[in-house]
Formats: C-alpha cells, structure tokens, sequence
C-alpha cells in the first residue's frame, strides 16, 4: 500500500511550571498525520529532534577584551554565531608587535560558548583582531532529542509510543513520565539559533519509520525557557555550562532569581577590570542556605547584594564598603568558653608577622600580617588553614589587649605598691635625720 505521512497541523504551548522561579521543561506539541489517504487511528511510534534550519549556520566573533601588560588575558564572544559541529580555530592577530597568544574555543549547542587562553603572549597593544574560523555550511545541528541520541540532524533510535484519534495527536515534549523520553535542558533556548525547528519522524508499524515534512518551526516557544533563566538571553555574550554550573559573562547586570527546596546556589562571577559599576544580585526562597562565591569583584563601584540568608561569600580579590557588619548577636551563638588572655597574647608575640603581596588579583600590592597556616596552628579556631577569619582575627586582637591590660595592671600596682614602700623610706629617713641633726648652741 503506498503510504503518504504529513502533518498537517504543528501546535505548540509551553506549560509553565506552579512552582515559584522553576523554569518550566515540557512542550505540549500537537499534530497529524495521515496515511495514504486515511486519518491514522491506534498508537504511533514517534521520533522527535530539536534542530536548527538548515542555511542558519553563522560565524562567530570575539575581541581580545583584556590587556594586561602586553598579555592577552581575556577574549570577549561577540556573536556566539551558529551551526558548529566541533570547536574551530581561533586566530589572534595584532599589528603593534603583539605574538604568541594562542587560545582555543569551546563548542555547546552548535554555539561557541567559551573561549579560553592557552598562552597570553606579549607585547600586545590593543590593536588586536581575533577571528574565529566558520561553522560547516548547511547542516543541521542537533539541539535536543526524544532519547539523546541524533547528531547532527539525524534520526534518533528510540521511538516514543503515542496514541493517535482520527490523525491527531498530542505529546509533551520533554515528559520524562514517557518511555524514550528525556527532558527539555533549560539552556536550549540560550544556544538555539532564532529558526529552531521541530523535526518528527512516524511510523504506524508497517510502514516502517518516516520522515515528516516539513520541519515544524517553533518560533519563540523555547526561549521562554531561557527567558525564565536568563531574562533576555541576547544580552548575555558568553554562557557556557560545566558539570553542574552555569557560567554566565555580559557587559552589564547578571541577575539570577532561584526558588524551590534547592540545595544550595553557587554562583561565581568573573568581572574583568573596568571603570563603573559591577552589580550580581541574587535572590532565594531557599528553605536550606545556599552558597555565593565571587572570584573576582573589583573595586571601582563594585556592589554585591545577595538576598540568602545564613550563607558564606568567598573573594579571591578585594572588597570595597563602607563598613561591614559581622553578625556578633550572643543568642546567635553557643558553646561559650573562657580563655586565657595571656596565652592569646604570648601564642600572637610568637607568631611571625611579615610583609607580602599576592601571586594574583593585586598587582603586587604589600600587605602585612600573619599566614594562616601560623594563625591556625597557634589558636586552632577558623574553618581551616588557608584563611583567618576577620572574627577570629578580632577576637585574638581583642583577647591579647586584654592580656596587655592584666599585664599593665599587675605592673601598675606593683609600682603603686614600691611607691608607697618608697614614701614610708623617705618618711623614716626624715625621722632619722631629724634625731641626727646636732642642737643648735645658744
């Protein structure tokens, strides 16, 4: 029997999720298909696949957006571009006598998501070009599948089983309650090319497995995903992902908003050295404390505001306030204890002290203090031996004054009491030459 399948309606709802800040992961797809002449009735075995349209391909392009003493530190994304298969070259050129710097690109989605420096080089002025080599021209590139398994376009191998009523039937793609079915990744809509198309292939189990044309555009469905993640993801010119961390690099504000029983939040940012200001806001509803790190915030107008209580920030570079305030509440703490003021004092007597600057982050700048290692070792308080806490730090600062304060009070009586054995001296040595001074003769 010759067979003619077509879909003849394409349909697409987004179900948002109920839960507060949780993107949404399902597509609700709807569409028909037809066998020869006669409306299919019974379950279907249906293959789907994510793709970009084909002739979307585009190329990407960054600059070398930090300089440092010759050295290229960092290569801003310009245009993630489009249609990458495997991570192209990147070429650095510079007509002031800059050589050397080599770098090497990162491919997700079929976008270039990071570009990361394997040597810096030298002499580099600012008049510097970086180009990134094209994607391969008119191929499809695989965003997501029913079961993970399409490269490039192609067909996956694993069918998912769908009833189908007089031709019509419904599907929610990214609906891991159905067999073959894995879900919709969140980041989808952040590397998907703006024509992202939905491709189907059916089979009625005789006929065996068929192509569905033409491929369903979806239109701006998916970028409510990143939309609900991202804000606008145009604005974001790199995101990349590793392991279980989102990486996210723009010129201007990076807001994330999280909600739910997550586990913790872990957000690192990479500010790159600049005037105005630098501004990572995050907000939670996290019923367990989450954890905010910054690797890097620099001092010129730089903000830090997060919105999660009862969680640790952690800066391997410098941090400008105008004061800040330790949680210091006695019935915010436990476990009291006395200590020893004297032996705080003669532990931090012992304790070298030198001067030093940082390997990075401040540009040789000196500092003075203790190593932590040392600070450790002689109180045995801090969450380890690499950082002393500005707490700890205090409270030895505090506990030795008092060390010095006994000290300076024992010697002050101790004076007072020779003072006063030096005043009876005296009061009995008037005595003394009173009864030895001769009478004078009349």
């Amino acid at each position: 029997m010759n067979r003619t399948v077509f879909t003849a309606i394409g349909i697409f709802v987004l179900l948002c999720s109920t839960l507060h800040g949780q993107a949404p992961q399902l597509i609700n797809y709807q569409g028909r298909v037809v066998v020869g002449t006669t409306n299919f009735n019974g379950t279907g075995r249906f293959k789907f696949a994510l793709v970009n349209a084909t002739n979307s391909s585009s190329t990407a392009t960054a600059a070398a957006d930090v300089i440092s003493a010759g050295v290229i530190e960092h290569i801003k994304i310009t245009t993630p571009g489009n249609g990458y298969t495997s991570p192209p070259t990147v070429t650095i050129n510079d007509t002031g006598g800059g050589s050397g710097a080599t770098a090497t690109a990162t491919v997700m989605f079929g976008r270039i998501n990071k570009i990361n420096i394997s040597n810096g080089g030298s002499n580099y002025t600012g008049t510097t070009t970086v180009t990134i080599g094209p994607p391969p021209s008119n191929t499809n590139f695989t965003y997501w599948s029913n079961d993970g398994t399409s490269v490039n376009g192609s067909e996956p191998t694993n069918y998912v089983s769908i009833g189908v009523t007089n031709g019509l039937y419904s599907v929610l793609l990214g609906d891991t309650s159905l067999a073959n079915m894995t879900a919709v990744s969140n980041f989808v809509a952040a590397y998907a090319s703006a024509d992202m198309r939905l491709r189907v292939w059916f089979d009625d189990g005789v006929h065996g497995s068929q192509l569905l044309s033409p491929d369903q555009r979806i239109g701006s469905v998916v970028y409510a995903f990143g939309a609900s993640i991202l804000g606008d993801p145009s604005t974001a010119t790199d995101i990349s992902t590793s392991g279980n961390q989102l990486n996210l690099e723009a010129s201007g504000i990076i807001k994330l908003n999280t909600g739910g029983n997550m586990t913790g939040v872990n957000v690192t940012t990479s500010f790159s050295p600049s005037t105005g200001n630098h501004v990572l806001n995050i907000d939670s509803d996290l019923t367990t404390p989450g954890e905010v790190i910054a690797d890097y915030i620099i001092s010129a107008g730089a903000e830090f505001s997060a919105g999660i209580s009862g969680t640790s920030a952690g800066f391997s570079g410098d941090v400008n306030a105008h004061a800040f305030n330790a949680t210091s509440d006695r019935n915010a703490k436990e476990h009291f204890g006395s200590i020893n003021a004297r032996e705080v004092l003669a532990q931090l007597v012992r304790m070298p002290i030198q001067t030093w600057n940082f390997k990075e982050g401040d540009s040789g700048v000196p500092h003075i203090g203790p190593m932590a290692q040392d600070f450790h070792a002689a109180f045995q308080v801090g969450p380890d031996d690499k950082h002393i806490s500005t707490v700890d730090a205090d409270g030895v600062a505090f506990a030795a004054i008092q060390g010095l304060n006994e000290i300076v009070q024992e010697q002050n009586a101790e004076l007072a009491a020779k003072a006063k054995e030096i005043d009876a001296l005296k009061n009995r040595l008037d005595e003394v030459e009173k009864i030895l001074k001769p009478t004078p003769t009349k």
